[in-house]
């Protein structure tokens, strides 16, 4: 993630006077969900100062792009921050920014179709963590739901991921979680 930010934010990111038209533009744009993965990946590995920071600088970057910003990158920025708590063990907070991730994702773009899906088993689990079993149900319920619709989604994939819905709506050990614990 560090090498694409690297790589983005030096081809000219700062060329041309209309930032919404220009390819510096789309090129901040996508180092900002480069960003929001570094920050994903540190929190979720136990980097904390690192994940913090890390966000720290998605957040100015994404205020400092204005009319720029799609309702995804507000998504990303959002899938950041709930990554943050959830590693943190802030499963409330977690949830609620993991809330405002899966709805700035367009139910309807399958580009955005498998990050929602993995977004929402994300909330699952924290909405299961933080106590708010029934909530945690009814997500999974309609996640799965929705998948079973969809004629595009492999039948293979599902099983998975209704184990992994499943497994996050009872009530397990903190230890158990997939999120990495901090020490």
């Amino acid at each position: 993630a560090r090498q694409a930010i690297a790589l983005l934010e030096g081809t000219g990111a700062d060329s041309g006077k209309d930032a919404g038209k220009d390819a510096g533009a789309g090129a901040r744009v996508t180092a900002l969900q480069a960003r929001a993965v570094l920050v994903r990946v540190l929190a979720r590995r136990g980097d904390f100062p690192g994940a913090q920071a890390a966000l720290d600088t998605l957040e100015q970057r994404s205020a400092s792009l204005g009319e720029a910003l799609t309702p995804g990158d507000r998504a990303h920025v959002a899938a950041a921050r709930g990554a943050l708590h959830a590693a943190r063990n802030e499963f409330v907070q977690a949830a609620q920014h993991l809330r405002t991730a899966v709805d700035g994702l367009s139910a309807t773009d399958p580009l955005q179709t498998a990050q929602r899906d993995l977004l929402r088993l994300d909330l699952v689990q924290a909405l299961a963590l933080a106590g708010r079993d029934a909530e945690a149900r009814s997500e999974g319920a309609a996640l799965i739901g929705e998948a079973e619709r969809r004629p595009e989604d492999s039948s293979s994939r599902w099983p998975g991921c209704r184990w992994r819905a499943r497994r996050a709506k009872t009530t397990m050990p903190p230890s158990s979680c997939c999120w990495r614990r901090s020490r």
